[in-house]
């Protein structure tokens, strides 16, 4: 992947345990996914950022683990909010636990405070918040789609393997692209495509934490995340 131009890359890693992580991901194995964020270090694909997704009474007592993970690589750790995306993000909101939350466990756990910061070795934050810790080093990144919407600076689209541009996880709003591709559409028709699509970017998701109150939508792995 370096070699072919890949620069850094996000790796998806909600537990570090083995039963855990199956029964998260439906069958996964962990020991390949931990040889994999290795190989990425090795490589140099940097920053390489571990995303994982706190479910209260699942992994939500992997925090501190977590973070003594991260930092023996020296990769940058995220964690997530449960979000109501696929089947599987939509059962997780009832397992839900908001970044406020998230913070506070760690501050207890391992003692110290964090405050705000900078994005580390990144050159956008994107969607995330980044906290460094007082009396360290440490830096965390936290992104709260549903408690602390960040909707007014989000910079991020999504290009699906069917040739859909996602303009906004929270929403139906697919752009597509392969039919004006494969009907031979010019690099600069393409081009103004796309730029029509980005001023049609929604202000805001429509997602909370109220599982009752949204139907499951597109599968995370069919939009490229």
């Amino acid at each position: 992947l370096k070699e072919a131009g890949i620069g850094r890359v996000n790796i998806s890693l909600d537990s570090l345990n083995a039963e855990t992580f199956a029964r998260i991901t439906r069958g996964g194995r962990l020991q390949p996914v931990l040889e994999g964020i290795d190989g990425a270090v090795e490589a140099g694909l940097t920053p390489v950022k571990l995303n994982m997704v706190v479910m209260g009474g699942v992994n939500d007592h992997e925090l501190a683990d977590m973070v003594a993970f991260a930092r023996q690589r020296k990769v940058l750790l995220r964690f997530i909010e449960a979000m109501p995306i696929g089947e599987a993000g939509f059962a997780a909101l009832g397992q839900f636990v908001p970044a406020t939350e998230i913070v506070s466990r760690l501050e207890r756990t391992l003692g110290t405070r964090f405050v705000p910061a900078g994005a580390p070795q990144v050159k956008s934050a994107g969607p995330a918040r980044y906290y460094r810790a007082v009396d360290g080093d440490l830096d965390i990144g936290i992104i709260s789609a549903i408690s602390q919407h960040f909707c007014e600076t989000c910079n991020r689209v999504r290009l699906t393997s069917r040739g859909e541009l996602v303009l906004c996880l929270g929403r139906e709003n697919q752009l597509d692209l392969l039919t004006p591709l494969r009907d031979g559409a010019t690099d600069a028709e393409l081009t103004a495509l796309i730029e029509r699509g980005l001023r049609d970017k929604p202000w805001s998701h429509e997602m909370d934490s109220d599982a009752g109150s949204r139907r499951a939508g597109p599968h995370m792995v069919a939009l490229g995340g």
